[in-house]
């Protein structure tokens, strides 16, 4: 190598440092080492190694948000991809969301490296290293694009500025083979298990009045259900039948099932259809109008069509497939009703059951589990069950105002939200914290995933940050932080927090439910998360904190109104954290109004009455009288 040239390394996971260390020293003092990440940065930190933060070079902007929305719409649903459907389904909708996050991911890489190219002119060759692994072998189908977008990024912005580019690859050496076998082994036994479990329970128990056919958690659905005493559940989610417990297995004559139990070989129709999809799809790659996509002047439509060629094989490979196999479970199950966990997912299954419900005649309903977003740059717009069961009359005015007529609002409110009726009558009255000697203050933690919806960790970062510049400023303040209950990256979030907090008394709460904690708390501050609806209906006074421009895009969007109503706080800079808090604090009359102000607007808007789960189940029990569109009968499942 030439070791003269000036060189550019990007570091986009923690454990490249150590591929970092064994080349940098062939290009000694030409080396321009640039960490995307904020945990990267802190390690290097700690050990003294010299890098400049990719933060310097982000712009502070939406558009990688909003491009992210606007682009798979302008493709997967215009007229030149009407060919793309198969049996009355949409597939351009099963596969939205993983298009939208990708180019997410992407675009936020691509500005950052474009960037530092137009910074350092002189820069002739970039590096990064590759991910290696394909990634995870569930959810979105372009999971693998997703883990590599920094390297899809960096090779862009090299060929356009006419760079040379080096790929450095990670070796892995994991050893699959003797634990892919234990598993199939595994999941054999536990497949003549729930046949067992099936058979026992379908010749014992009578048949009920309604049938279930859930695509859900137990946890979810069991507030509601145990209103339908009439009900038999199928539950397509073998696992949960070791939440489920044997009681309720019995009680709603509950069958396990899984999707490869009705499998349905090649078919003519299957074929023909697969032949067409590819024959559209090279003519689209032949025309070229992809290459007209380009993000801050670098031309993405190579990346484009490469994302899209994984798409239509797994639809012509996979997903045709499964909508034949969907098609013969329900035929054979004969649900009454099917009620999906979320069908504005990654996870394609959702939205074929959906659908395929849908061309049968058999009603499918979504519970909304968690606050939705309705601007520029949603992940919610695409609803695909026959019900959406709503929060209330708030959120049912924002699916209409942007056109969701995919699907119809019911409002019912939240079964899983019931219980703040109780927490809130537990709850002492806001006025009697102002004689405490400490005031306690929840902060709902948001996740740090550069896989997940975000590659973003600096607003994670600043987040932590500025909450710990406005509670140093409260005498006697203590922290709760509530983590979600699955990993966190612990060990930089834990450091951060030592570091940022060690003038302030805090805990970490990861496994207790907010229903626990909130009637311990004073006030509130969280990210844009449904923890904040859980806050306003347990009474605390809450503050929005919003600071990165796409929080603080979503949450003026979707809080003002909130705000001007006197429901709620909301902060868009440290500053104004520190002034909402400094006012709380002090003044335990304003937190009274805050509380009431809370009350009265939830009372407006939405059904957080103590009631939706009979509302639910009301509202299910109303199909039991309706005969199955389908003719089959459930005995051995």
């Amino acid at each position: 190598m030439d070791n003269k040239k000036k060189v550019v390394i990007f570091l986009h996971r923690i454990e490249q440092i150590e591929s970092l260390v064994a080349i940098a020293e062939e290009y000694r003092d030409t080396l321009l080492v640039i960490p995307l990440d904020a945990e990267i940065e802190d390690y290097m930190s700690s050990r003294g190694m010299p890098f400049i933060s990719g933060l310097r070079y982000r712009t502070p902007d939406t558009s990688s948000v909003e491009l992210g929305e606007q682009w798979p719409a302008q493709i997967l649903e215009s007229k030149r991809w009407s060919f793309f459907s198969y049996r009355g389904v949409n597939l351009s909708q099963l596969y939205f969301l993983s298009l939208q996050g990708y180019l997410t991911h992407l675009f936020y890489y691509v500005d950052i490296v474009a960037a530092v190219l137009a910074k350092h002119p002189s820069i002739e060759r970039l590096i990064v290293f590759s991910h290696g692994t394909g990634g995870p072998s569930f959810g979105s189908v372009l999971v693998r694009h997703v883990i590599n977008a920094c390297v899809d990024a960096v090779s862009a912005v090299a060929v356009q500025t006419k760079k040379e580019i080096l790929v450095v690859p990670t070796s892995t050496t994991l050893s699959m083979k003797s634990g892919q076998t234990i598993f199939a082994l595994k999941r054999t036994m536990f497949g003549v298990c729930i046949f067992l479990l099936n058979t026992v329970i379908a010749i014992l128990v009578r048949p009920k009045k309604i049938r279930i056919l859930a695509s859900d958690y137990w946890k979810n659905i069991s507030p509601y259900v145990k209103n339908l005493d009439s009900a038999e559940i199928i539950l397509n989610d073998r696992l949960e039948s070791f939440n489920a417990g044997l009681g309720n297995i019995w009680r709603f004559r509950m069958r396990f099932i899984h999707g490869d139990s009705f499998v349905v070989t090649s078919t003519k129709h299957r074929e023909e259809a697969s032949e067409n999809i590819r024959k559209e799809w090279k003519a689209i790659k032949g025309d070229h109008s992809l290459d007209a996509f380009a993000y801050r002047g670098v031309g993405l439509g190579g990346l484009l069509t490469s994302a899209l060629d994984s798409i239509i094989g797994d639809a012509v490979t996979r997903v045709l497939k499964d909508i034949d196999d969907t098609h013969a479970m329900l035929e054979r199950v004969s649900p009454h009703v099917v009620i999906l966990r979320s069908t504005v997912s990654t996870q394609t299954h959702f939205v074929v059951l959906a659908q395929v419900a849908k061309s049968l005649g058999i009603p499918s309903i979504e519970m909304q589990h968690g606050l939705e977003y309705y601007g520029p740059g949603s992940v919610s717009l695409r609803h695909h069950a026959e019900f959406t069961c709503v929060y209330g009359p708030l959120t049912r005015q924002q699916m209409e105002g942007v056109g969701d007529t995919s699907t119809t609002a019911i409002e019912i409110g939240s079964p899983r939200f019931d219980v703040y009726v109780r927490a809130k009558n537990s709850r002492a009255p806001v006025s009697a914290s102002k004689d405490k000697d400490q005031i306690t203050i929840l902060c709902v933690s948001p996740a740090i995933d550069p896989g997940g919806d975000s590659p973003d960790t600096y607003e994670t970062y600043d987040y932590y940050q500025a909450v710990a510049e406005a509670v140093r400023q409260i005498p006697n303040a203590r922290v709760i932080f509530k983590f979600r209950p699955g990993p966190n990256r612990d060990t930089f979030v834990r450091t951060s927090l030592a570091r940022l907090f060690v003038e302030t008394p805090y805990e970490i709460a990861q496994f207790e439910t907010l229903a626990s904690l909130l009637p311990r708390i004073d006030i509130a501050i969280s990210c844009y998360s449904t923890a904040l609806i859980e806050s306003l209906q347990a009474g605390v006074p809450s503050i929005y904190l919003g600071l990165s421009p796409e929080q603080k895009m979503m949450g003026l969007h979707h809080f003002s109104y909130y705000e001007k109503e006197g429901a709620m706080r909301i902060a868009t800079t440290k500053a104004e954290l520190t002034n909402e808090i400094s006012s709380l604090v002090s003044d335990p009359k304003l937190r009274e109004a805050l509380s009431a102000g809370a009350e009265a607007f939830l009372k407006k808007n939405y059904l957080f009455d103590g009631h939706s789960s009979e509302r639910a189940a009301a509202f299910i029990q109303s199909f039991a009288t309706k005969v199955p569109a389908t003719s089959g009968t459930v005995t051995r499942l």
